[in-house]
């Protein structure tokens, strides 16, 4: 049997073992045989990465890893653990960091497994890869910190602020997460920002409700351009 084909979707066979019956007796069998868990299929993507994004009773990762596989392996979508992090995978996501995997791995420029946790909306998660040793200021200038305060994630904030995120780092047009959350109607989040946020000349009235009326109704120029943003951000 060669262990190194790939089906017409360019899946190993330990990929598709994880979808049959008695996954972690086939996989091991198919490692006793000589597969090497490293095998992407076409896209990329190993059998790690696709146990990422699933539950995992029988402890395949776990077993996988304990007998050579990379950890970090890199697709064109990122690691496994950006994987597990995207999909709110928190078991994955601890038992990929028990063997090391880098919380500051980035892919496409600056999604690393933190902007996934935030992107996936779990505190846990988030909390998690930052006491793995994530930085809270990376990926300049689209920080943690601005991701959370553009999508409202209030607590995801106080963690992240908790840990050392640094409120005033601007995004590339100058806009701060305060103004952020301001912008897209987060009060909370403003509130829960203010208090670490040093004043920014152009606010008449640098309070939370001088910030939330300042952007309703006065700063047109600076909601447009932050939306301009904000599109290229999506589609990055």
């Amino acid at each position: 049997m060669d262990l190194l084909y790939r089906s017409i979707r360019g899946l190993s066979p330990l990929i598709c073992a994880i979808y049959g019956t008695a996954p972690k007796t086939i996989v091991e069998l198919l490692l006793d045989r000589g597969a090497k868990p490293d095998l992407p299929s076409t896209e990329g993507v190993t059998v790690l990465h696709v146990l990422a994004t699933k539950k995992d009773p029988f402890g395949i990762a776990d077993m996988l890893l304990s007998r050579g596989a990379k950890v970090d392996s890199m697709s064109s979508e990122g690691t496994p653990l950006h994987f597990a992090a995207q999909c709110g995978n928190l078991e994955m996501m601890e038992v990929l960091l028990k063997y090391e995997a880098n919380p500051n791995s980035v892919v496409q420029s600056s999604y690393a497994p933190l902007t996934m946790a935030l992107l996936s909306s779990s505190l846990k998660c988030v909390e998690l890869v930052i006491q793995a040793g994530a930085d809270v200021n990376a990926a300049k200038p689209v920080t943690p910190l601005i991701i959370a305060a553009r999508y409202g994630l209030s607590d995801c904030i106080k963690c992240l602020l908790k840990y050392g995120a640094d409120p005033n780092i601007a995004d590339e047009i100058g806009i701060t997460p305060v103004e952020i959350a301001a912008i897209h109607g987060w009060k909370k989040c403003v509130e829960i920002l203010f208090p670490d946020t040093s004043p920014v000349d152009k606010f008449a009235d640098w309070s939370i409700d001088g910030i939330m009326e300042h952007v309703k109704s006065g700063s047109s120029e600076v909601r447009i351009e932050y939306f301009l943003f904000d599109l290229l951000f999506q589609s990055g």
